[in-house]
């Protein structure tokens, strides 16, 4: 039997820590520059510096989740982009466990590389028609290049030095794919979600992308659908 066969489907065993206290400590100003249609733009930008303190919430899931598309949003010229970057750590922790480290401190424009390949991913999916739902499309164009910044960014970048292979905990010899970090943990999602060609919500509490099972779905948890229900009853 070969390790392929016996890979347990679109399982990722992940267990990170988000950090409710994480603050910005510090903005850089930085000059970015690109290249649309052949006419170079200069955009200002920052990095920010963010720090937590205390031991943050843990958190743990044995599924991909569909929030790597929230990370695509963190673009660093952004007005909103150090609102979006602190909600982030906030809610999911630093992509690279670097404030889980000595010094307590991350910086945003590390995460340019991961947030751009990731953006490229996303542009396969439709945006939301009607009732929200944006689908997996057939872009060869789009596809081509999502395979692309996958093949030569996400896995060289951050999957393949911190992903391992690793038995089910629950005994049997199905093997499972374990991520050692969130950025590694979001490029196996955005891959597992390609190869399902999965549709996706919003959800209606919190905004987060999440995998749409069901097409009445309208949230991407349990406690966002209770704290839904409470804000109505209120």
């Amino acid at each position: 039997m070969t390790v392929g066969a016996m890979l347990k489907d679109h399982t990722i065993f992940y267990a990170g820590t988000s950090w409710p206290t994480a603050e910005v400590v510090a903005r850089d100003p930085i000059v970015t520059k690109f290249v649309p249609s052949g006419a170079q733009q200069v955009r200002q930008a920052f990095n920010f510096t963010l720090a937590a303190t205390g031991k943050g919430k843990a958190w743990s899931t044995t599924r991909p989740l569909a929030f790597w598309r929230d990370f695509t949003a963190l673009v660093h010229h952004d007005a909103e982009a150090e609102a979006k970057a602190l909600a982030f750590v906030r809610r999911w922790g630093d992509p690279k466990g670097e404030i889980n480290d000595k010094d307590g401190k991350t910086e945003s424009f590390d995460w340019v590389v991961l947030t751009a390949s990731l953006f490229h991913i996303a542009q396969v999916w439709s945006a939301p028609d009607a009732d929200g739902v944006s689908h997996y499309g057939n872009d060869l164009a789009r596809l081509r290049e999502a395979h692309s910044y996958w093949r030569h960014f996400l896995f060289p970048d951050f999957i393949r030095a911190d992903v391992e292979l690793e038995v089910v905990p629950a005994g049997g010899t199905d093997l499972v794919l374990r991520a050692k970090t969130l950025a590694a943990f979001m490029g196996l999602s955005a891959s597992s979600a390609m190869g399902r060609a999965v549709r996706m919500r919003r959800c209606q509490y919190c905004t987060s992308w999440f995998e749409l099972g069901r097409r009445d779905a309208r949230f991407c948890s349990a406690s966002c659908r209770a704290h839904a229900h409470a804000s109505k009853q209120g």
